[in-house]
C-alpha cells in the first residue's frame, strides 16, 4: 500500500510506501514527523473505528437471498475486485473526516487535507487466498457462520434461524467489509514519545476521568453537557488514548503470550540487565539482575522507563503481521 497526503499540518505533500519493511522519518523539530506517523496509525486504525458505517457495499449481490434456503459460497477475490474502487473512495473520503479524531483537533485544521491510497492488488489477493476464516456469531436468534480455508478465495456463509423476519442482511454486509478491511489493513501498534509519562501517570489520568464522569452525573443543566465536558476533559490524540488504554489493562493483557516474547527477553538481558513485570496493582515494575527487590517504574533509569512498554508489547501483545 502507498499513500499520498497533501496539506497535513506543516507538510505540503508526503508520499509513503508502506510496502517497505522499514521506514525511518528524519527531520528537525516541528517538521512534521509526528503528523506522518499519527496519520499512518490513524489510517490503519480507521476500519475498526468505522465498522458501524461499513454498509451498502453488497447490494448488487442479490444471491445473498439464497441464504434463506441454504449456505452460499462467495468468491472474496471477485468481491474485492468488484468493490475495490468503491472501497478506496469510501476510505479516502471518510479518513479525512476522521483525522480530527486521530489528532484530537478542530475539524477546520484538516479542511485542506487530501489523501490518496494506492493498493497493491496482487498482495491483497494473495492475502485473501492465504487467509483462513472461521467466524461464528449470534444476533437476534440467528446464528451466522463464515468459513474459508487457505489456498482458496471461496467464503462459505451459512445461517441457522427460526424466523426469516430475524435475518438482517446488513450484518452480512458489514461482516464482509470487516473481512476485506482486515486483509487490506495490517495490524498496527504505536509507541508514542509520551510512553514514559503514560506509564507513570496512567492511574492518575484514569482517576481524573472517573472523577469527571461522577461530576457529569451532577452537572449544571443550564450550562449543558458539552460545555462541561469541554471545560473539564483533557483532549488526547488517538495514539495517546490507545496507549493509555493498554497501560490501564496491563494486569489483564499480561495473561496473553506473544510469539515474540523472546525479543523482550533479549532486550532485558542485553540492555536493561533486569526484568520488567506487572505488579498486582497493574503497574509496571523492574527487577534488576541479582536482586530480589522490585522497583516501581518511577524509580528506574530513563532507559528502563522508555523500553518498559515496548518489552510488554513484545511479550504479551505482538502478533505475526
Amino acid at each position: 500500500m502507498k499513500i499520498a497526503i497533501d496539506n497535513l499540518g506543516p507538510i505540503k505533500h508526503v508520499d509513503i510506501d508502506l510496502n517497505k519493511d522499514l521506514i525511518i522519518l528524519c527531520g528537525g523539530n516541528n517538521s512534521g514527523k509526528t503528523y506522518v506517523a499519527y496519520s499512518v496509525y490513524g489510517l490503519f486504525k480507521f476500519p475498526e473505528m468505522a465498522l458501524d458505517m461499513l454498509t451498502g457495499f453488497v447490494e448488487p449481490y442479490s444471491f445473498l437471498a439464497y441464504l434463506y434456503e441454504s449456505s452460499i459460497n462467495l468468491d472474496l477475490e471477485t468481491f474485492y475486485n468488484d468493490k475495490k474502487n468503491e472501497i478506496l473512495s469510501y476510505v479516502q473520503d471518510r479518513y479525512i473526516e476522521y483525522l480530527p479524531t486521530v489528532f484530537a483537533s478542530d475539524e477546520s485544521f484538516f479542511k485542506q487535507t487530501i489523501c490518496k491510497i494506492i493498493l497493491n492488488n496482487k498482495e491483497i489477493i494473495k492475502k485473501i487466498n492465504d487467509r483462513t476464516i472461521i467466524e461464528n456469531f449470534n444476533l437476534f436468534g440467528v446464528t451466522w457462520q463464515f468459513k474459508k480455508e487457505s489456498n482458496t478465495s471461496l467464503l462459505n456463509i451459512s445461517i441457522s434461524y427460526k424466523s426469516k423476519d430475524d435475518i438482517d442482511l446488513i450484518l452480512v454486509d458489514s461482516e464482509l467489509m470487516k473481512i476485506i478491511f482486515d486483509i487490506i489493513f495490517n495490524q498496527v501498534y504505536i509507541e508514542t514519545a509520551e510512553r514514559t509519562a503514560i506509564n507513570l501517570f496512567n492511574k492518575e489520568i484514569a482517576a481524573k476521568r472517573t472523577k469527571m464522569v461522577d461530576a457529569l452525573l451532577d452537572y449544571d443543566e443550564e450550562r449543558g453537557v458539552l460545555a462541561f465536558v469541554k471545560q473539564n476533559a483533557s483532549r488526547y490524540s488517538l495514539p495517546i488514548r490507545d496507549s493509555l488504554q493498554i497501560a490501564n489493562r496491563m494486569d489483564v493483557l499480561q495473561k496473553q503470550k506473544s510469539p515474540f516474547a523472546y525479543l523482550a527477553d533479549e532486550i532485558e538481558k542485553s540492555i536493561l540487565r533486569g526484568k520488567i513485570k506487572v505488579a498486582d496493582t497493574g503497574e509496571l515494575q523492574f527487577s534488576p539482575l541479582k536482586s530480589k527487590k522490585s522497583l516501581g517504574i518511577h524509580l528506574t533509569a530513563s532507559g528502563v522507563k522508555s523500553l518498559a512498554s515496548i518489552i510488554f508489547y513484545l511479550r504479551h501483545i505482538a502478533k505475526v503481521g
